[in-house]
């Protein structure tokens, strides 16, 4: 940047500095300029930057007139050698030598007490927001029009979070902020529009003002001239509509949000950026593929895609557990969404205090994420009162969004369990549209836990219990007399859906052999059923976390996330560890993220393993998925179910996520699982000791960089 002497200037002190950037200005900047002249704040208390970054057009011929018929009005003419908004107003604020400072665009005017109000009601850590008028290009009478008028409308007079008024950070003008404050960020001149939401997001993260909104006098107001050109006016269009705006969201997601207010003012600025690409794809359905790819290369992670997918899905699922709320059968259920690549709705649960909660997680399903209605209310997995409530509630969401004009019918209906909720919602939807292509999915045994224990909880006699054991009556299929909820599940998927999804040949046969008393239903749930391994995470879901963790340069790191049950633990490899002398364990480090984590370093200590054992609390999906990435091998081990079943049932679902990182994996086994057949850099029996130790010494004898990655490809999903 370079400046230029000034058309008329001085160097007295300004207490605002009003900056102006200018595009081929030359045929309405004199309004503006004029507007300023006006103002009833003493022209020595402010100066005006005119910043010209265009080729010349008469724009500075215009200047020197105006300051011509107003002597008192003090003018700097400022010159950028780039062109851009961005490059202006940043060269404004550099060169601004007052202790506020607004923005006014060459294109609109000022009431005659704008300043001077604005300056009456400034304060520390205090943004003052103005009334924004409307005018159309040619009329001279503003009207409160616009989001912008509405927004500030509804709290004029207060002074209130940024967070209660989102919208002050949605546009560059109208605003007198400290000059210390404006120049704690820089805007963003690679943006071509949109730069304004980063700009003032950033300060925000920074500097964390509040806002005071001054009553609506017009007399105090910002008069927005409406044009058919400008930023925020350009030709609808893919690289206005879904390119620029994905390159926004990508910028507002580099600015610091470890602050919880300033994470919500940045969401609501990604799906007010979304809202284009939305109002772009119910245009141009067929070009949703090409705007997911435009997302990947911007790298835009953050997108909120329910925005952008919303009214553009053909899929409807009904998923219990979902993000954000953290489980492993919802995490799962969001990843085969994804896989499918389709846009879905979603209906959920709010599973409350039951699991954890993580805004970020619903990065898992990505781009297939549409419409997601969380159900709220009474939430259990195994009681039917709140089964009942979620199928209701189900029932009544469907039809809205199945109905609804601006949308397309669905087409396809998917569920997963293991709260079998779900499946008793879906079953329900497809009875009502059967034409409905249903897919169900399995992730463990319903009527029968881990211990082969049946599971009892039953339908109640009310009226959704009768609706669903009347359903399969209504097949021609036997309704079983116990009224278990369990058990009338799996027969209602087995009787009604289009595909039956197993995650292994075992739970197949295991679900199907205990189906007693109606062969015409088993044999139909065999005829619909397949096989689909667990889902493996995008490759890009692996770098979203930052998680925190000191690693000893000289130690072999394993690690293992997980819950302890009865029929799961970690007792055979603290064995194995206790074998060994004490100058080869201490050269292992065991890091173990469980739920109740002092629990288990209890247990280590009495083991005297208290130098080995790391044990820590739960961590994020995507501090999870980074970590992976972080050990030097990763432990998954086999539910112990010989006792309970004639064939284990069960298959990890951590090891597709493992199998995503590249990282070595050691699976501990139950001879004859699924678990024992998939290849893994190291391998182990449960309650095999001996096993157990000749693995740590030779993982003692060997560096990262040579262990085996195991090719499980047609093992897991990709």
């Amino acid at each position: 940047m370079a400046e230029e002497p000034a058309v008329q200037a001085s160097t007295r002190h300004a207490a605002v500095s009003v900056v102006v950037p200018t595009y081929q200005g030359a045929g309405h900047v004199r309004a503006c300029l004029e507007s300023l002249a006006a103002q009833t704040l003493p022209l020595t208390d402010f100066e005006v930057l005119v910043v010209l970054n265009g080729p010349p057009d008469g724009t500075r011929d215009v200047v020197a007139s105006v300051c011509r018929e107003h002597p008192g009005l003090d003018v700097r003419v400022l010159q950028t050698a780039v062109g851009g908004a961005g490059h202006a107003r940043n060269a404004g604020l550099a060169a601004a030598r007052g202790a506020w400072v607004t923005f006014v665009d060459d294109d609109d005017s000022v009431a005659r007490d704008f300043l001077r109000a604005m300056l009456d009601a400034a304060a520390p850590g205090v943004v003052v927001a103005a009334p924004v008028h409307q005018v159309s290009q040619g009329s001279t009478r503003g009207r409160p029009e616009g989001y912008i008028a509405k927004a500030l409308g509804r709290v004029e007079g207060r002074t209130l979070p940024v967070s209660e008024i989102s919208a002050v950070c949605a546009y560059n003008a109208a605003k007198l902020v400290d000059v210390e404050t404006a120049r704690s960020a820089r805007y963003d001149a690679s943006l071509r529009s949109g730069e304004d939401h980063v700009y003032w997001l950033s300060i925000f993260a920074a500097r964390r003002f509040r806002v005071r909104v001054l009553p609506g006098d017009p007399s105090t107001a910002y008069v927005r001239t409406l044009r058919a050109t400008g930023v925020g006016r350009q030709a609808a269009g893919f690289d206005f509509e879904v390119t620029q705006r994905l390159e926004c969201i990508a910028a507002l997601q580099r600015v610091d949000q470890g602050d919880p207010e300033v994470a919500l003012v940045a969401d609501r600025m990604r799906r007010w950026q979304a809202q284009w690409v939305n109002r772009y794809l119910r245009r141009h359905p067929d070009e949703r593929e090409r705007v997911v790819e435009e997302a990947r290369r911007l790298d835009a992670h953050d997108v909120p895609w329910d925005v952008v997918n919303r009214g553009l899905a053909r899929s409807l699922a009904v998923c219990y557990c979902f993000p954000p709320d953290l489980d492993t059968s919802g995490m799962v259920a969001a990843k085969r969404l994804r896989e499918s690549g389709e846009a879905t709705d979603v209906i959920s649960v709010d599973m409350g205090p039951a699991r954890p909660h993580d805004p970020r997680a619903l990065q898992v399903v990505g781009p297939a994420l549409g419409r997601h209605h969380i159900v709220r209310g009474p939430m259990s997995f195994y009681s039917w009162p709140p089964a009942a409530h979620f199928v209701e509630q189900t029932l009544r969401r469907f039809e809205q969004w199945d109905s609804d004009p601006d949308s397309p019918r669905y087409e396809r209906l998917y569920s997963r369990a293991m709260a079998v909720s779900a499946h008793v919602a879906a079953a329900m939807v497809k009875v009502r549209r059967p034409e409905l292509q249903w897919t169900a999915e399995f992730s463990d045994p319903l009527r029968y836990d881990t211990l082969g224990q049946e599971r009892a909880a039953e339908i109640h006699d009310d009226e959704t219990g009768r609706r669903v054991r009347a359903a399969l009556a209504d097949a021609g299929y036997v309704v079983p007399s116990s009224r278990y909820l369990f058990d009338t599940t799996e027969r209602l998927v087995y009787a009604f859906a289009d595909r039956i999804v197993f995650t292994n040949e075992h739970q197949r046969d295991v679900m199907l052999g205990y189906c007693e008393g109606d062969p015409a239903l088993v044999e139909r749930a065999r005829a619909h059923s397949e096989v689909w391994p667990h889902p493996v995470p995008a490759d890009e879901l692996y770098d979203v976390g930052r998680p925190e963790i000191a690693l000893e340069p000289d130690r072999v790191h394993l690690a293992y996330f997980g819950v302890f049950y009865a029929t799961r633990d970690l007792s055979v490899l603290l064995d194995a560890l206790q074998r060994l002398d004490a100058r080869d364990r201490i050269r292992f480090a065991l890091h173990v993220f469980t739920p109740k984590p002092h629990e288990l370093g209890v247990q280590a200590a009495r083991r005297g393993l208290a130098d080995v054992v790391r044990a820590r609390p739960y961590v994020g999906y995507f501090d999870y998925l980074a970590l992976t990435r972080r050990f030097d091998v990763l432990l998954v081990n086999d539910a112990a179910t010989g006792d309970h079943h004639a064939l284990n049932p069960y298959v990890p679902s951590k090891m597709a996520d493992y199998t995503g990182s590249g990282t070595p994996v050691w699976t501990l086994y139950e001879p004859g699982s699924v678990l024992s057949r998939l290849p893994a850099a190291h391998r182990s029996a449960l309650g095999d000791t001996d096993a157990a130790e000749a693995v740590l010494r030779k993982l003692l004898t060997e560096s990262r960089v040579t262990f085996p990655i195991p090719d499980i490809s047609g093992l897991v999903s990709r």
